[in-house]
């Protein structure tokens, strides 16, 4: 007899053990609550290839310690509520929750990954816990954050963006035309910029390291300033991508670089 067998429980399957949560398999629920006892939420558990997941509400146990990349994508969430042992927030966590409002993260978060909350356009706010120590890439790029309420000492907020407090710039979330790159900034973040629709102008005061896709997608943005001596240093790609490298002619489709 095979043992730990997976098991249909309430709508639902979970490890033989009940520790961990496989899949909803009703997705046409409007609320569901977790079983007590579960410690892990599996990758993409609430996600369907057909996008249809009708979960407005959703209720995670205590016991919950970890959810996979991708959990809870693309559901009709309003808001949820990261159970307190929680202490990572996975890639693409709400990934797509078009409805999303409201996100409680609880002291003891001590990382956010990449694109935890993309293309969240109803999050316009978001408070980052005492217990954070890092973010990984841009978890905010096409979400509606306009404010973010910043409690630990390993991030600032300036001017309408998130930087960690060695310099390097994670996500702009402002809506201005222009932005002046500050001068103790060291390095702008993958897809910092990623999908701002505002920007038309941005300055640097000096050659910095830019990730790739820092500024992806943004469909305003004609003209980029740095300093005469290192101009020849900066190139721009494809989806108004810069970095560094040889010179390159200005085309029309591209940002000016002056």
């Amino acid at each position: 007899m095979m043992k730990n067998q997976n098991k249909e429980c309430n709508g639902a399957l979970y490890s033989g053990d009940g520790k961990v949560f496989l899949k909803l398999l009703n997705q046409e629920c409007c609320y569901y609550a977790v079983e007590n006892g579960t410690e892990s939420i599996s990758d993409n558990a609430f996600a369907t290839l057909s996008f249809s997941n009708k979960t407005e509400f959703l209720d995670l146990p205590d016991s919950v310690t970890k959810s996979g990349s991708g959990a809870f994508q693309r559901m009709a969430l309003n808001s949820i509520a990261i159970p307190p042992k929680v202490t990572e927030i996975p890639e693409k966590l709400l990934f797509g929750c078009t409805n999303l409002e409201h996100v409680y993260l609880p002291e003891g978060v001590e990382c956010i990954n990449r694109e935890a909350f993309w293309k969240c356009p109803n999050l316009t706010r978001i408070t980052l816990p005492h217990s954070l120590k890092e973010i990984i890439g841009n978890p905010f790029a096409y979400s509606g954050i306009r404010e973010i309420d910043n409690l630990s000492e390993y991030f600032k907020i300036q001017d309408e963006c998130l930087y960690t407090a060695d310099g390097t710039l994670i996500f702009n979330f402002s809506n201005k035309r222009e932005f002046d790159v500050p001068f103790w900034v060291m390095e702008i973040g993958g897809s910092a910029f990623e999908g701002n629709v505002y920007m038309e102008k941005i300055s640097f005061p000096r050659l910095i390291k830019i990730a790739p896709r820092a500024f992806a997608n943004c469909t305003s943005l004609t003209t980029i300033s740095v300093p005469q001596k290192t101009k020849h240093r900066f190139n721009v790609g494809k989806n108004n991508c810069i970095y560094n490298h040889r010179t390159t002619k200005t085309n029309q489709k591209y940002p000016s670089v002056n």
